[in-house]
């Protein structure tokens, strides 16, 4: 992984204080219920969202996807087809655009989920890129989703999951398996969740 100098280190530690400030306000009612999924409105720096994250998100809704969706499980049933990568153990993370995407087919899971995100949206469909963790393995990891609504409430959809048929699932069926940080929603505002308090007190690097 690349090393930041010192300064660049000490200005995005200053930057991230605009972000610590809401959260401890969220720290409260956490510990409250224990439910790392409640969020408010706020500015979250890019760069808090994952390591390589650069281009501000409208950017994501730029130029053509040209692969056919017309219902999630499409989204579904095209990603089950893509090859996962993971890029951090010899590069910087890449944080592909949807359409370059297309291209590849080849990608973690934030660019699964990237694309998943605007799909939905074209859809019309309130639709969220979520960051955070993810109990995989007996391990908290670093994490990338997708929450969106449907007629019968709130799902995650998985685009690791491997089959199309397990990446949608219902939120309250799996809202223990991962612990937010950050997200985006089809409005382009950004959002921090209680979660990102309980993985700082974990000690889970999302950097």
């Amino acid at each position: 992984m690349r090393r930041q100098s010192f300064w660049t280190r000490i200005t995005r530690r200053l930057k991230s204080l605009r972000v610590i400030r809401p959260a401890m306000k969220l720290a409260g009612k956490y510990w409250d219920d224990g439910d790392c999924w409640k969020s408010i409105d706020h500015y979250v720096p890019l760069h808090m969202y994952g390591w390589g994250c650069e281009n501000d998100f409208a950017w994501y809704f730029t130029g053509e996807c040209k692969v056919s969706v017309d219902v999630p499980e499409d989204i579904c049933q095209w990603l089950a087809g893509c090859e996962y990568a993971d890029y951090t153990s010899y590069a910087p993370e890449i944080w592909q655009h949807p359409s370059a995407f297309e291209q590849t087919r080849k990608g973690d899971c934030k660019n699964y989920a990237l694309w998943a995100w605007r799909r939905l949206c074209e859809l019309g469909y309130s639709a969220e890129f979520v960051v955070g963790d993810w109990a995989h393995d007996g391990n908290w990891v670093r994490h990338a989703w997708v929450v969106f609504r449907k007629e019968d409430g709130q799902a995650v959809l998985e685009g690791l999951m491997g089959s199309p048929e397990a990446m949608i699932r219902p939120l309250d069926d799996v809202r223990e398996e991962y612990c937010p940080r950050f997200g985006v929603d089809h409005r382009l505002t950004r959002k921090i969740y209680s979660g990102y308090v309980a993985s700082e007190v974990r000690g889970t690097r999302f950097e």
